[in-house]
């Protein structure tokens, strides 16, 4: 039943969601960097500010929703804050 289910839900067709796929994704990192979890961060980086503006792409989707300041946004604003001291913080 778990199979059939977990082949359900892979509706929007990512092959990364079935299991062969994660394995062999696993082992070729392990073979490549000695590290099955290894994810190229300071290249995501440079990618998300190419792309974005923005270091991470958690930052990407900080907007304001009027009323409070998100995580994101306090990030992006003390970030911002040691470059720019006269930089203020609005919603």
């Amino acid at each position: 039943m778990r199979g059939v289910l977990k082949d359900a839900v892979n509706l929007h067709g990512n092959p990364f969601t079935k299991s062969k796929y994660q394995v062999k994704a696993r082992r070729t990192k392990l073979e490549k960097h000695g590290n099955e979890y290894y994810n190229n961060m300071p290249k995501n980086r440079a990618t998300c500010m190419k792309n974005h503006g923005v270091p991470y792409g958690l930052l990407v989707g900080a907007k304001s929703n009027g009323k409070r300041v998100s995580k994101p946004q306090l990030a992006l604003y003390e970030q911002t804050k040691e470059q720019y001291p006269d930089a203020i913080l609005e919603h």
